[in-house]
């Protein structure tokens, strides 16, 4: 018999948002436990501000509870922003996972006047950044064709369903692929990107560039 779960239930010895294999091996997807614990706090969407500055508090504290509460209400936007970053949907949940280790070693510094998803959404690009580490001697070969002519895909793109794009895009270099979410998803400038990736601001234009190039090439393979 399944025993329903409530608030009071999921104490301070509950096991740790950090399992001992996370690792690679990234966290698990939310439980079903860990909704109806939200859903019991009445928290079917997503917390208010003060709610997520009790959690953030009770953190810094050391609770396990509240980590666990913080990574099950963020899952889902974080992998929707991870494997727009990602070749595929095991490394988007790798760059998740250490996204996840990354904020709570740094939710101290975070400001919680401000929204946490801007935040948490950088350092989910650091880490996809890192993850790739991208090569910078394969890079050097996209300066100089920041100039192709690239015909306008975002008619075709429109038509599109988000699963089909989010694979065409999973399609791309990894250089590219992190240029493009930036450039045309974020919104980005081109000195920024740059900044944010180490290249330099002439090859983030040739990226994308090239990046266009290949999704318009994707997008006519799928109607051929």
């Amino acid at each position: 018999m399944i025993r329903r779960a409530y608030p009071e239930e999921i104490t301070e010895d509950s096991p740790s948002v950090f399992p001992s294999n996370c690792g690679l091996n990234g966290y698990p997807a939310p439980t079903e436990l860990f909704k109806r614990q939200r859903n019991l706090y009445g928290l079917s969407v997503r917390p208010t501000s003060q709610i997520l500055e009790e959690w953030i508090n009770k953190c810094l504290q050391g609770s396990r509870k509240h980590q666990r509460l913080l990574f099950e209400t963020f899952y889902s936007d974080g992998m929707n922003i991870a494997s727009r970053y990602s070749r595929n949907e095991e490394e988007a949940k790798e760059i998740l996972s250490n996204a996840f280790i990354r904020v709570f070693k740094k939710l101290v510094s975070f400001n919680t006047s401000l929204p946490f998803m801007p935040w948490f959404k950088t350092i989910i690009i650091h880490c996809s950044s890192d993850y790739y580490r991208y090569d910078h001697h394969i890079i050097k070969d996209e300066i100089g064709n920041s100039g192709i002519d690239v015909p306008e895909i975002s008619g075709v793109v429109d038509q599109l369903q988000y699963e089909d794009i989010l694979q065409l895009v999973q399609q791309l270099p990894d250089i590219q692929r992190a240029v493009f979410n930036l450039h045309e998803i974020e919104g980005y400038k081109h000195g920024e990107i740059a900044d944010l990736l180490g290249i330099m601001e002439g090859t983030s234009k040739s990226c994308l560039s090239r990046a266009k190039a290949t999704l318009r090439q994707l997008i006519e393979q799928l109607y051929e």
